[in-house]
């Protein structure tokens, strides 16, 4: 199964490679990215939560990558997310307050005249608590696996108007400068909202 996985990731890496240094007429690439700014609504939740705190968050993302045949996007998304509770907070929940990089998420897409749809694929960003605990430990969860979907109106030139959707969960929890342990039910952050993109 392994050697089939590294097959697999060794084929995608060679046709990549092939698209961006080889551009031709049949195959031609040109660059592309933007700049967001979404303000997204959701909760931070496992299943064992009966009332899931809501949450308000300010996300600032950055794409840039290669579009192929002129509508194709394949490239890399940054994001860097300012979460806040807006519900008060529970003594089984506490406070979700936080933050979260996600540095590079690959990402695909559609590009037209006037949308662009595009996706990534979020697998690294710690999601760190504003507030300590009962202790003042600092805690964290790790081990991101999820997405995010954005729909983009070409509105302006160069300026946009559309819609972000995320779900990203959490397999691990860090306690101060304890190592990680897995949680038993995964912590999950889901959001959506609108967003303004600058893009090229």
């Amino acid at each position: 199964m392994n050697k089939i996985k590294f097959f697999s990731i060794k084929v995608f890496l060679s046709f990549f490679l092939a698209l961006v240094l080889v551009p031709n007429q049949s195959f031609a690439m040109t660059f592309f990215g933007g700049l967001s700014l979404a303000d997204l609504v959701g909760t931070s939740s496992t299943s064992n939560d009966t009332n899931p705190p809501s949450m308000n968050i300010l996300n600032l993302g950055a794409s840039l990558g290669g579009r192929f045949h002129g509508f194709f996007l394949i490239g890399a998304h940054s994001s860097y997310s300012m979460i806040n509770q807006t519900s008060e907070p529970a003594v089984l929940t506490g406070n979700r307050r936080g933050t979260r990089s996600a540095f590079l998420s690959p990402l695909i897409g559609l590009d037209f005249s006037f949308v662009r749809l595009q996706a990534d694929y979020q697998m690294s960003g710690d999601y760190l608590l504003t507030n300590d605990d009962l202790s003042g430990t600092k805690i964290s969860y790790k081990k991101p696996s999820g997405m995010g979907i954005e729909l983009m109106l070409k509105v302006f030139p160069l300026m946009g108007l559309g819609i972000r959707y995320e779900q990203v969960d959490f397999a691990q929890e860090q306690i101060g400068s304890a190592s990680a342990t897995t949680l038993t039910n995964k912590l999950s952050l889901k959001s959506y909202g609108l967003m303004v993109n600058v893009y090229f």
